[in-house]
């Protein structure tokens, strides 16, 4: 059953979560945000520690909000004070989900429509510069995907929770949910 859980936390909160989803191996990838940088990388939890990518300057505690996901489940986060987080956690399969986390009881998502979709990223593999490049942003992008061969593109591929409801007064309401997945080349 799809379900959806959020948690106002701290950071020991959301280290917990990491921990279950990595230790059920749920986890693929990591998207980190802030103000001055966007990181896309391959998940690499060290229990312990607030590392969550093979680059040791990769901690979590240092960005303001990122995703973490696999093909059944992703957690969001993001930060909202020294040491408060807001957590937000999507999961296709039951016995994936950090258990610190409440799930929305009255928000079953198995109950949506469930599309998925696959959505291209900014640029192209270019074979003689050996990365991924698009002119019109000046630098190389990182995707945390093996060297394709010739002028392939990357994916993100996402799984749409969508319910529509009609109120007793006749207004309408959409809930839309949109579940990270998977990384690829196309």
């Amino acid at each position: 059953m799809a379900k959806i859980g959020f948690l106002h936390g701290n950071a020991n909160a959301l280290r917990q979560a990491l921990s279950e989803l990595n230790t059920a191996k749920a986890l693929c990838y990591v998207l980190l945000e802030r103000v001055d940088r966007i990181r896309l990388a391959r998940f690499a939890f060290e229990a312990g520690t607030d590392h969550v990518a093979k680059n040791p300057d990769e901690q979590f505690t240092d960005w303001e909000e990122g995703r973490f996901f696999g093909p059944l489940v992703e957690l969001r986060w993001r930060k909202e004070g020294d040491d408060a987080y807001h957590l937000c956690c999507l999961s296709d399969d039951d016995s994936i989900f950090p258990s610190n986390v409440p799930i929305v009881s009255d928000v079953n998502l198995s109950q949506y429509s469930r599309f998925e979709q696959q959505h291209y990223l900014w640029g192209v593999f270019e074979d003689d510069l050996g990365a991924w490049y698009d002119e019109r942003i000046p630098q190389f992008l990182s995707y945390p995907l093996p060297a394709p061969t010739g002028r392939r593109r990357a994916i993100l591929q996402t799984v749409e929770y969508t319910h529509l409801a009609v109120s007793a007064d006749g207004t309408n309401s959409e809930e839309r949910f949109i579940r990270w997945q998977d990384l690829k080349e196309a």
